[in-house]
């Protein structure tokens, strides 16, 4: 791509979010909780080393590939990031392997970090594609829950933008965008987390 002396006349906008309310339907994520609760989760993880570190991150988690029972979630989540993409993002993007789930119960929280892992990594299947484009969805109903709201970063974070997710929805933003999740005071929150991969940026 040759470089305009005049980039104020090419550029596109760049939107820092966008919302998708109605992912699934109530009896859709009922099933999607109750399916993935009785495959259980573990002790979440820290970073591309998945280390254990409770200063930065307290909940619980499981990872998702593809299989013949969770395939109309996949199919579900890939139209959604392909239209948004499309619409707000235009990042050139391969798709995503997996899907994390996650609960958060009373005094669990994900403080301020980004999902696009920087630094020096092996190649290898983890480090060879960029993490671009996140996407959260809450899975229950936020009355189940206190705190646990979901704040996103692109200034300082005394100017983040904080949200209470209604249940089945989801927001997409940049993967390297700072953000977090607020400590739960009372209840559980559960959701899915989705990086949609692609090639280095450039």
């Amino acid at each position: 791509m040759k470089l305009s002396s005049s980039p104020h006349f090419v550029r596109s906008i760049a939107q820092p979010y966008t919302i998708w309310n109605n992912c699934f339907t109530d009896e859709q994520l009922d099933s999607i909780i109750t399916s993935h609760d009785q495959l259980g989760v573990f002790q979440s993880q820290v970073g591309a080393e998945s280390e254990f570190d409770q200063s930065i991150r307290k909940s619980s988690s499981s990872f998702h590939h593809k299989t013949d029972q969770n395939s109309w979630i996949f199919d579900r989540i890939l139209h959604m990031v392909e239209v948004t993409n499309d619409m707000f993002f235009q990042f050139d993007l391969l798709g995503f392997e997996k899907y994390q789930y996650t609960v958060y119960n009373n005094e669990d929280y994900y403080d301020y970090h980004v999902d696009t892992m920087f630094g020096t990594m092996p190649i290898n299947q983890e480090s060879h594609l960029t993490r671009k484009l996140s996407l959260t969805i809450l899975l229950n109903d936020p009355d189940e829950f206190e705190g646990g709201k979901f704040e996103l970063c692109y200034g300082t974070p005394k100017e983040a933008l904080s949200f209470k997710l209604n249940k089945g929805t989801a927001i997409f933003f940049p993967s390297y965008m700072l953000h977090r999740v607020t400590p739960i005071t009372r209840g559980v929150r559960k959701s899915l987390v989705v990086w949609t991969l692609g090639p280095k940026f450039k």
